[in-house]
Order: C-alpha cells, then sequence, then structure tokens
C-alpha cells in the first residue's frame, strides 16, 4: 500500500518538525521512491532532510523502458534480475508532454535522463520531476547531445557537440546541474573538432567519462571527455574494427566496451537476430597505450528457438553480473528481452508485459536504471 500524505494543519505539522532526523531517515529509507517524494511535501524541514542526507539510499538496478506515444514521453521500469521461465510486470512511473518526437534520448545517469524534445529537458522517472534546460541557441538539426555524472565533484553535466553539414565536430558547450542559474559554457574542443558524429551516436558514462564514437562504415575514432576536467581525449580504436557494421558501447566492468555483430541493419547498434551464432567484444585495458582485448561470444543452440530468423533484435547492454542483454527497437506481442551470460553460455528469455498499446513508437531499452530520490 502506497504512503497518502494529506494536507496538514498547524498541530501536526509541529509533531513532524519535533521528529529527530536520524530517525526520520531510519523510518523513509525503507518506502519505495515515489513515496519518499511525497515525504517531501510534509514541510520544508523534510524536504531538506530528505534531499540532503539520504546519500546511502539505494535500490537494485532496473529495466527502463521509455517511448513517444500520443504526444507524450512514457516511462516503466521493471527489476533487472532475470529468472527463467519468468513474465515481468512493469511499473509505470511518469509521462510528460512533448512537442516533437525527438529521437535523442540519452542512457540514464544515477536516475536521471536527458532528452531532447525541440528543447533539452531533464527528467527523474522515479519521482516524475523534470526540468527545462535552457537553449544553447544552435539549430536543433546540427547539435548533439551527451548526459553524464562527475562522481567526483558529484555534479550531473550535460555536453553539447555542434558540428558542421558533414557532422564534424565544430565547437562545444557544458552545462553543470545544480550550481543556481542554468547557463551553458564554452569549452576548448580542437582535439575531437576533425571527428565525424552521426545523430545516431550513442554515448556511455564509465566512472565520470563520456565516451562517443564515431558512427558509418569505418570506425574513425574513440573520443572521450573527462566531465572533472572537462577536456577531451582521443582512443586508438581496436584493430581490425572498420569492417565491422554494428557496434555498441558498453560498461565491461568499469571499462569501455564495444559489442560488436556483422548483421547489417541500417542503424548504428549492434544487432543480432536468430541466424546470429556469435557476437564480439573489446575491452579496453588500457586508455594510455590503447590496448584492447578481444573476447568472442559463441551463442548457444537453444539462441535460435528462442530467437525467430526474421527477428532483429539490439543490444541494450551488458549487466555488471556479466549478462548481455537484448530487446527488440519496435512492438512486437508479446514484447520480450534476452540475457545473455557469456561465462555461462546460457540465454533467458523473459516476456514484458504492462507496456500498453503501441504502434510504430520505438521503444528505448537502458539497463542498470537506479531510483534517485533527490530533487533535479
Amino acid at each position: 500500500m502506497g504512503l497518502t500524505i494529506s494536507r496538514q494543519n498547524c498541530n501536526t505539522q509541529s509533531f513532524f518538525s519535533e521528529i529527530p532526523n536520524d530517525l526520520l531517515i531510519k523510518i523513509v529509507s525503507s518506502l519505495p521512491v515515489e513515496d519518499l517524494a511525497r515525504c517531501r511535501c510534509v514541510s520544508k524541514q523534510w524536504a531538506s532532510v530528505l534531499s540532503r542526507d539520504l546519500t546511502n539510499y539505494s535500490t537494485s538496478p532496473r529495466i527502463l523502458f521509455t517511448f513517444h506515444l500520443n504526444g507524450k514521453w512514457v516511462f516503466f521500469s521493471t527489476p533487472q534480475a532475470l529468472t527463467t521461465d519468468q513474465n515481468l510486470t512493469t511499473d509505470y512511473h511518469m509521462c510528460f508532454h512533448t512537442r516533437d518526437c525527438s529521437h535523442e534520448i540519452c542512457p540514464p545517469v544515477c536516475g536521471l535522463i536527458c532528452n531532447r524534445d525541440r528543447g533539452l529537458m531533464i527528467c527523474n522517472p522515479s519521482t516524475g520531476e523534470y526540468k527545462t534546460l535552457p537553449n544553447p541557441t544552435w539549430m536543433k538539426s546540427k547539435m548533439r547531445i551527451f548526459f553524464g555524472y562527475d562522481p567526483v565533484g558529484k555534479q550531473y553535466k550535460v555536453l553539447c557537440l555542434l558540428v558542421s553539414e558533414k557532422s564534424r565536430i565544430q565547437k562545444a558547450k557544458v552545462l553543470t546541474l545544480g550550481t543556481g542559474k542554468l547557463s551553458w559554457r564554452n569549452i576548448e574542443c580542437y582535439r575531437v573538432r576533425r571527428d565525424y558524429v552521426s545523430p545516431t551516436c550513442r554515448a556511455i558514462c564509465i566512472s565520470g567519462v563520456l565516451y562517443f564514437q564515431a558512427e558509418g562504415r569505418v570506425l574513425v575514432s574513440i573520443d572521450c571527455f573527462d566531465l572533472r576536467s572537462e577536456k577531451f581525449k582521443f582512443i586508438i580504436p581496436p584493430v581490425n574494427s572498420e569492417n565491422k557494421w554494428n557496434r555498441t558501447p558498453i560498461n565491461y566492468k568499469d571499462k569501455l566496451g564495444v559489442l560488436y555483430s556483422n548483421l547489417y541493419s541500417g542503424i548504428a547498434e549492434s544487432i543480432v537476430s536468430g541466424g546470429t551464432e556469435s557476437i564480439e567484444l573489446r575491452v579496453l585495458d588500457d586508455p594510455e597505450e590503447g590496448r584492447w582485448s578481444r573476447h568472442i561470444y559463441i551463442f548457444p543452440p537453444i539462441w535460435k528457438n528462442l530467437v525467430a530468423e526474421e527477428d532483429f533484435l539490439c543490444v541494450v547492454g551488458m549487466t555488471r553480473s556479466g549478462e548481455i542483454v537484448f530487446s527488440s527497437y519496435f512492438p512486437s506481442d508479446p514484447f520480450y528481452v534476452l540475457s545473455y551470460n557469456v561465462e555461462r553460455n546460457t540465454v533467458i528469455k523473459v516476456e514484458i508485459q504492462g507496456l500498453g498499446s503501441r504502434k510504430g513508437s520505438e521503444i528505448f531499452t537502458f539497463i542498470d536504471h537506479v531510483e534517485n530520490v533527490k530533487h533535479i
């Protein structure tokens, strides 16, 4: 049963204000995130304490689903721990109206998401909060947006790249959340100015560093942006990676990993089907020397029984327990995700229920989403 917070009189508010902060934290730490958000409405004191002192509040990672439906961005999630022969029902989080069916949505970082409509927006699916960011004053078609978190400075930052007609980087700006008035700052980007960055380029944030890569037939480069120093750096790409059509950056045990498949799909991310026999992983073991290790994973025979020949799945990412998660970009009935354990060489297929009726809208799936209780 959810927690109900109603309008209180002065005597009740006085009672709430007498609860010691340590006892308050102990009580509310066992509540779901949605109820914690309601607790902040009790009083200014509660809002301050719950936003400041819940640094140790943590939840198990979840799989987040979001899609555009009837003029709205809708968010659902389900537990990330998948087991055999299990159907999962999603929990609805929030929706907000949008003026544009934008395909540019950054992966969640510490519970928050950056999405680009006609403007930029930060949202917290767990609490239902969202905030519109100031316009970088660049044309939408010429911008690339990336979102990350600096664990040292404990700051969220948005990186905006201005690209030319040929999608080459020309300028860069950074916006830091939680600094009072939100504003963009120009930064140097000469080290990556010649790189090609397509509109579908995906990035991943690992330990305070954003990694993004060029798209197209040839992997031109992998660039990284240190969110602490706000400096760019070029990384030597894996050897013999130029013939790989599809690639997806992942977090492999706090190292940059790139998953490859040779199934041509016309989009950038790694794609597999029922006919795919293996997938390749390159891991950046030494960023300074550009040293990569190579791993080939051959799917077990049951893969062909679980995935139809005509079904195309994208790589969502790799969990910390060593499972590669796959899902479809487009609606299917039923909709499902697959989890491939690279160490055990086992595959689990799980039906996802509760997403509702959808027609023609891409479904964006993200792993390792954690619920965040703080104000945006």
